[in-house]
């Protein structure tokens, strides 16, 4: 049995600043509730972004390449086609998807549960 795997991690973000237990109480236009309220938003639309980059292979992941040397999404990992977008395309996709092998040789069964499409199909 051959044990080849991939391992990805999650980046770890963030900055620090201070505020002062005076700025607590004299907060009275909210605005620190405000600022958090804001820092939740940016956090949530920066997560998005990676992930979108990750899947689209834009930004910081435009060449991000597997253990075996090439990009995540190749023809040579039979991952990706130029077929015009149809049903018979996506047929033929989830097929293809059903095929995939393990390095063993071994049947790895994928069913696809979710299509991302660009917004443009959206």
């Amino acid at each position: 049995m051959n044990e080849n795997y991939e391992e990805w991690k999650l980046e770890s973000r963030g900055a620090m600043f201070v505020i002062t237990r005076e700025v607590i109480i004299n907060d009275s236009m909210s605005a620190f509730a405000n600022l958090m309220s804001r820092f939740a938003v940016m956090s949530r639309n920066t997560q998005n972004s990676l992930s979108y980059q990750m899947l689209t292979q834009t930004g910081k992941y435009a060449n991000y390449k597997m253990t075996d040397g090439t990009l995540v999404y190749s023809q040579s990992h039979a991952n990706t086609t130029t077929d015009v977008f149809s049903s018979s395309a996506l047929s033929s996709a989830k097929l293809a998807m059903s095929k995939h092998k393990s390095t063993d040789g071994e049947s790895l069964n994928i069913t696809p549960k979710f299509l991302i499409v660009g917004a443009a199909l959206g």
